[in-house]
């Protein structure tokens, strides 16, 4: 068994979506500094009574994530045509994904997600700045591979 690392770089993440006819396709083209981050997600609520004692209780969750694209990245594309099919039928369209972290030895698997929030242009500084885009998965199942 190899050993487990950090490397990001060969890291993939694959998007597709049944209800816009997007096939199976690999994100590319990410920021120099940043390719996708997923928010932490509460997994109870808690109250603290004045006596002192602590109650608990599962509570369903969704999952955040920001993935941050380079302004010339061909990857762009897929969330302008989505917003584009979404504004045209005033729905949503239901992404699926799987991340593959080699590096680390972990695929997730991410389903029933909604693109939440778009970036629709690149804010225009020295440079054209990294597009960000969320995705609000209601599952996200971690796999450990190798």
């Amino acid at each position: 068994m190899a050993e487990r690392t950090i490397t990001a770089a060969d890291a993939t993440f694959v998007i597709s979506s049944a209800d816009f006819a997007l096939a199976a396709t690999i994100l590319e083209g990410y920021a120099a500094d940043a390719a996708f981050a997923t928010d932490n997600a509460d997994t109870a609520e808690t109250s603290l009574g004045v006596d002192g004692k602590l109650s608990a209780g599962w509570v369903p969750r969704s999952y955040n994530q920001t993935i941050t694209l380079q302004p010339d990245s061909i990857s762009r594309s897929v969330f302008d045509l989505l917003v584009s099919a979404q504004d045209a039928a005033r729905t949503v369209f239901r992404l699926n994904g799987v991340i593959n972290l080699p590096g680390n030895q972990f695929s997730y698997s991410l389903s029933r997600g909604v693109l939440k929030n778009y970036t629709s242009m690149p804010n225009a500084q020295r440079v054209l700045q990294p597009m960000t885009f969320v995705i609000e998965w209601e599952k996200v199942l971690p796999v450990p591979i190798g």
